[in-house]
């Protein structure tokens, strides 16, 4: 059998108590004479649970056998063995779907023993080939099968039994930082720990598969707070979205016109790559404007902009970012005529009510410079220190309104 790969020693299958130093002396004889064989297979060995990983148990692959707590509450697999965790020797009759997924996530390979192949009438006393608990188990071995095709299982490790983190189900399989799967075993909201970056997310059905929300996420790092989207247990894949992070740095984001804006884009990072280019389009009209990672622009017009950022990387995944730019007139500037003069003080004398008398006229509003109701002292205060003159420019920062 030497010449095949696809091979798996198994030493007998629910041997009697007290086998096991037989069973262990076997597994030593196939590893001593594979040694100097081209291939070495893998030897499986189905043992009590006080066994599993004594020191004279030198198989690659254990199943527990009578053993409830892999059923209910699975250890999490160390790397120490490959565990498959296999309905028929856990107990066969108790075991439901939410053994399958708390068996995934802590690192083991469940297996499901269906009757239904074996016409086991003993299988649960009167066993029904249609009952929903042993369909939900089908299922779910499917569902399991599915993810474990799409996620790169040599870079994870389950979640120890007994702690937090990353998950607070406590039932997580991960790669910190790229892949996420997670059972929530009872409803409700629960937390994931996840460092800074953008993943992709679904929910789905742990038994009949409906995949019931799909989104992606920004996250700047910590323990994040997630709420099933379906009633009762839940199934949560994550998965980092490789898109990089646009960042601005934009100076002044306010001021008179024409205002020049300094941006930077040189802040945008990549977690997993580089940042090979920068698009900016400074007024959100889907034209670039530059490809520069550092530029300026100058805004004329008393107005609201929206400046955006693209940064695309090596990958070729791109992310976008904006920033709102405020251009105003200076405070005082009634007739918008970028000066506060003479005239701007004669449309102030019109509306000048005294203190605690509101000035509700419509033509008037804008005068009331410190926000309140009336247009008194405070207001000409004011005023007063933003005047330039005629045709001279107001510049001083001071006087940009809120």
């Amino acid at each position: 059998m030497n010449g095949y790969d696809n091979i798996i020693w198994e030493i007998s299958n629910e041997s009697h108590s007290g086998s096991e130093l037989w069973q262990f002396h076997m597994i030593d004889h196939i590893k001593s004479y594979e040694a100097s064989k081209p291939k070495q297979h893998l030897v499986w060995i189905n043992i009590n649970q006080t066994y599993l990983f004594d020191s004279a148990n030198h198989a690659d692959v254990v199943s527990p056998s009578a053993a409830s707590i892999y059923r209910t509450d699975p250890p999490h697999a160390t790397g120490a063995k490959v565990i498959i965790s296999d309905s028929d020797h856990i107990g066969p009759s108790q075991a439901t779907y939410p053994w399958i997924w708390k068996a995934i996530t802590r690192g083991q390979h469940p297996v499901f023993m269906d009757g239904y192949l074996y016409h086991l009438s003993w299988y649960d006393g009167t066993y029904d080939p249609n009952d929903p608990k042993n369909q939900r188990m089908r299922d779910a071995m499917g569902i399991t099968l599915t993810y474990a095709n799409r996620m790169n299982l040599v870079s994870t490790v389950p979640q120890a039994k007994g702690t937090t983190s990353p998950s607070s189900t406590a039932y997580c399989l991960y790669e910190s930082g790229k892949q996420y799967l997670v059972y929530q075993p009872v409803s409700g909201a629960f937390t994931l720990n996840l460092p800074a970056g953008a993943y992709d997310y679904e929910w789905v059905h742990p038994y009949n598969g409906t995949t019931a929300y799909t989104g992606t996420i920004d996250w700047a790092g910590g323990n994040r707070s997630f709420t099933p989207p379906i009633g009762g247990d839940s199934v949560l894949y994550l998965a980092f979205g490789g898109k990089p992070f646009a960042v601005i740095d934009a100076n002044p984001t306010k001021g008179f016109s024409p205002l020049t804006v300094n941006f930077d884009g040189t802040g945008s990072y990549d977690l997993n790559g580089t940042i090979v280019s920068y698009e900016w389009d400074f007024d959100n009209n889907g034209t670039v404007d530059s490809t520069a990672p550092i530029t300026s622009h100058e805004y004329w017009g008393v107005n609201e902009y929206i400046a955006s950022l693209k940064v695309t990387d090596n990958d070729g995944l791109s992310r976008t970012t904006t920033v709102n730019i405020s251009v105003v007139y200076p405070l005082g500037d009634f007739d918008h005529d970028d000066d506060v003069d003479q005239e701007d003080f004669g449309h102030f004398q019109e509306c000048i009510t005294g203190t605690g008398n509101p000035q509700n006229d419509p033509n008037c509003l804008d005068v009331r410079l410190d926000g309140d109701d009336d247009v008194d002292i405070n207001d000409f205060t004011l005023f007063v220190g933003c005047m330039s003159g005629a045709d001279i420019k107001q510049t001083d920062p001071g006087c940009i309104p809120n």
